[in-house]
């Protein structure tokens, strides 16, 4: 189903992320990604149903994602009160 590109890129942000965040840190920028799912989007909408069923079979919660639940992620990260947290992984 072309989880392997998938999959390398995902790992590929989470290394570039935590390696930046090393490297950074010491200059007080932090490094935060967020890799979110499947979410709702007019992408996801030209899935077809069946493979939509199945991909559905594979997420935990046995559904996908929100935009709007999204947005909270990006805020605690980029927020002020999470000045202490670097290479938060949200996916």
């Amino acid at each position: 189903m072309g989880q392997v590109n998938y999959s390398a890129s995902k790992a590929g942000v989470l290394g570039l992320t935590k390696s930046a965040a090393k490297e950074l840190a010491k200059h007080g920028i932090r490094v935060n990604a967020v890799m979110p799912g499947f979410i709702d989007t007019p992408l996801v909408e030209s899935v077809p149903d069946k493979v939509m069923d199945m991909l559905i079979k594979t997420i935990p919660l046995g559904r996908i994602g929100k935009p709007s639940g999204m947005l909270s992620k990006c805020d605690c990260s980029l927020s002020i009160e999470f000045d202490r947290v670097s290479t938060l992984r949200t996916m």
